[in-house]
């Protein structure tokens, strides 16, 4: 029958053996939730490439009930993909966005992809990018895109302004563009800090669409203020952050620590209960017994005083022939184990035993 000193300890064993099972299968079972989350959040979202022949957009066609897409007509992942961007203040403290990157990158000759703008409410309506706080480099290029529903009239022309914050006029003045472009490619002056004679290391600029009624209108007829952004040279570089590469987690970094914690466990489990069964510890316990029949010695092992009790504790007052060794037999000298010694000639051993129990 079991000891009932021993049940806690073996529901202890038995939950920690579930658990390490458990901490196993945990691989596979994070990329199964990760890998669920992304399908089910991936929606098919419109997207524009531009290339040296014009715009093109494209619209995802869903092949699935759970919103999966061809992957040739999927948005490239650097603009779905989501992340945490802090925008820099303009007149108030910094923010925190969560979302789709601030910014639409585009190559210097104005190609490139961006997502189709359909948000025509918001702060920075009707402007999709850049987002209010943005930092712009100098010398760089990326797309200004809008949701041409947001005017009346949607085969309006349109000019993109941008504004210095600090009073000192137009910044620069696109072409006119017909508003159903959806985007501007907008390149950056490289020499804008210094011909401004600004002494700051930024510029503050917000971005305007003027709206025309032609192409050859002179007389604007509605304005539509979008994001302010900074121009600096020490610009954030906006690509896709932590938030984008969770299903790049390196598991085994999670979980080879927590196996080890497991293992430790287990171990410090078997030595209480070997302990607390035979009073040892498995390792320690082999190693004490080594130790132990080291010390003593053997036969060779031994100094020639050890094998003859030279070493034992003398006793004051007696005669070196009648000192007890360590094994608590008495020696005598050699002599006295002569057949001469004895006077009758009768065994010599088996009379000083005597001797020695008639004296005790």
């Amino acid at each position: 029958m079991p000891s009932t000193r021993n049940l806690p300890l073996r529901r202890v064993l038995a939950a920690s053996l579930l658990f390490a099972s458990a901490v196993l299968s945990l691989p596979t079972e994070l990329h199964i939730i990760i890998e669920d989350r992304e399908v089910a959040s991936a929606a098919p979202s419109d997207w524009v490439t531009v290339g040296p022949s014009g715009a093109r957009t494209i619209k995802p066609t869903a092949i699935g009930p759970d919103g999966a897409t061809t992957t040739d007509q999927r948005a490239p992942e650097s603009l779905t993909a989501t992340g945490t961007y802090t925008l820099l203040p303009i007149s108030t403290a910094p923010t925190t966005s969560t979302g789709l990157p601030p910014v639409a990158t585009a190559s210097a000759d104005g190609t490139g992809t961006h997502l189709a703008c359909e948000v025509y409410t918001g702060a920075d309506a009707p402007f999709c990018a850049p987002k209010s706080g943005t930092q712009l480099n100098p010398g760089a290029s990326y797309f200004v895109t809008w949701n041409p529903t947001y005017f009346s009239d949607t085969d309006t022309w349109l000019e993109l302004q941008g504004e210095y914050l600090d009073g000192s006029g137009n910044g620069f003045t696109s072409e006119r563009i017909p508003a159903t472009q959806l985007y501007y490619a907008w390149t950056i002056d490289p020499n804008i800090l210094s011909t401004h004679h600004t002494t700051d290391l930024a510029l503050n600029m917000t971005l305007t669409l003027v709206q025309f009624e032609t192409q050859t209108s002179n007389e604007a007829i509605d304005t539509a203020d979008g994001p302010s952004v900074i121009i600096t040279k020490n610009s954030q570089n906006y690509s896709p952050t932590s938030a984008t590469k969770h299903h790049h987690t390196n598991v085994a970094a999670i979980v080879v620590p927590i196996i080890v914690v497991v293992v430790l466990i287990l171990m410090i489990g078997l030595c209480v209960f070997s302990w607390r069964r035979t009073g040892t510890v498995p390792v320690l316990g082999a190693l004490k017994r080594r130790s132990t029949a080291g010390g003593a010695g053997y036969g060779e092992r031994q100094s020639r005083s050890q094998r003859l009790g030279a070493g034992a504790d003398p006793v004051v007052g007696r005669p070196a022939s009648r000192v007890k060794s360590a094994a608590g037999v008495e020696l005598t000298d050699r002599d006295s184990w002569s057949p001469s010694t004895s006077p009758r000639g009768g065994n010599v051993f088996r009379q000083e035993l005597q001797r020695q129990e008639r004296e005790r």
